[in-house]
């Protein structure tokens, strides 16, 4: 195993915690070692720091995985058994045990360079769905695989998906494909039944859909979501009407029209999204809770400014990541101030309203000032009543605010005083 020792002051940041090294930090060439091959690092007085993964030619050239000497099989079916068992134990506490869930996150789960969610079928049964991001995690997945394969004994048997649709494999070296079955059946899992959160059950594409197949992240902020319309519809019996922007297969309206329909109510759903296969998915899904349907396919940054002023008493906008590098910050914030904007305006006074973005590189600060500028341009206030983000299946770390993606906040349209 080949050995990279670190600039004198480099192991600051790398002894907090944070799992990253830059090339800028390490003290000699590092163009010996093959893409994703597994190097030891120690700092410049030659004390060991970790294992982990290296690249000779990304900005993030070594990637840890463990800081534990004798941790030296690293990427082997056991260094991975270890990490989903405690990835799953700290899911099975946190109460994803009986829904869909991102069994493991990436750095956050000690594994930089992998996600692997776990779907439940409607029907029965778990399906796997694994995504590597990097040469060091694509080189390692038949171990990946084996060690999952340990977990049937508690699982039941299930399929194994390899999903390489992550957009960062090009920056690795690495092609960008269609996802493929690697172990089990792939019967039905063009039209599959999910299990989500609160006993929602959806139907989705787990095969060609996006990402892993379905975005599970946001599960935990329409929970909340669930919780204030119970209150905020309380005593009322009318059809509350919903726009849901972005909408992929209607997860969010989904949960919406239940809540709803617990507290007594009926919902009218406009779905928008760009995809008429994801429009024709949601659909299906929401009529089959009952409500009213109407579709508007295209760009929302040209379609939402035509609806009408206050059409809609709740009213969520979830695109996709408009910054997905540095270099396209501030364009990315100046669309999400658009879309904000002629989404508040579709409010009515006193309706509820979701504000998501799931772009990395957008910081906390900068959602406030796009929120901000668009209720000012849309002359509109937006009152805060529940801040949302990342869920138990999604945890975050202190030293690694790189892994912090997800920003929601959730609240009320009103007209300014």
């Amino acid at each position: 195993m080949k050995i990279w020792r670190l600039n004198k002051g480099a192991d600051r940041r790398f002894r907090q915690g944070h799992p990253w090294i830059f090339a800028s930090e390490v003290g000699h060439s590092i163009k010996e070692v093959m893409p994703g091959e597994v190097v030891e690092l120690r700092d410049s007085q030659d004390h060991f720091l970790a294992f982990g993964y290296a690249h000779p030619s990304s900005q993030i050239c070594f990637r840890r995985l463990s800081s534990r000497a004798q941790d030296r099989d690293v990427l082997s079916a056991r260094f991975f058994t270890e990490r989903l068992r405690a990835a799953r134990d700290l899911r099975l506490r946190a109460g994803w045990a009986s829904a869909s869930h991102r069994w493991l996150f990436a750095e956050s789960d000690g594994v930089p360079g992998l996600v692997v969610d776990a779907f439940l079928r409607s029907e029965g049964g778990w399906l796997v769905v694994a995504q590597a991001s990097t040469a060091g995690i694509e080189r390692a997945l038949p171990a990946l695989y084996e060690a999952l394969e340990s977990f049937k004994a508690e699982l039941g048997d299930f399929a194994i998906v390899e999903a390489p649709s992550s957009k960062s494999r090009a920056a690795e070296g690495l092609k960008v494909g269609e996802k493929k079955v690697v172990r089990g059946a792939a019967k039905g899992l063009e039209d599959a039944a999910i299990r989500l959160s609160h006993g929602l059950n959806l139907r989705c594409d787990l095969l060609h859909g996006q990402k892993t197949g379905f975005f599970l992240d946001q599960q935990w902020n329409a929970g909340v979501l669930r919780q204030l319309l119970a209150w905020h519809f309380t005593g009322e019996k009318r059809v509350v009407r919903v726009l849901d922007i972005c909408c992929y297969v209607g997860q969010w309206s989904a949960h919406i029209v239940e809540a709803l329909h617990e507290a007594g109510m009926r919902a009218e759903v406009t779905l928008a999204d760009t995809s008429s296969t994801a429009l024709t998915i949601a659909a299906n899904n929401l009529r089959a809770l009952e409500a009213g349907v109407t579709l508007l396919e295209g760009d929302a940054l040209t379609t939402i400014g035509g609806l009408p002023a206050g059409g809609f008493d709740v009213v969520v906008c979830d695109p996709p990541a408009f910054v997905k590098k540095r270099a396209d910050l501030a364009q990315g914030l100046q669309a999400y101030t658009k879309l904000n904007r002629d989404a508040m305006k579709t409010v009515v006074s006193g309706g509820l309203y979701v504000a998501s973005s799931c772009s990395g590189l957008v910081k906390g600060e900068d959602w406030r000032e796009v929120l901000l500028q668009a209720g000012s341009k849309a002359n509109r206030m937006f009152k805060q009543l529940a801040k949302g983000g990342h869920g138990p299946d999604h945890p975050t770390r202190p030293e690694f605010p790189e892994g912090e993606y997800l920003k929601c906040e959730i609240g009320r349209i009103e007209y300014p005083y």
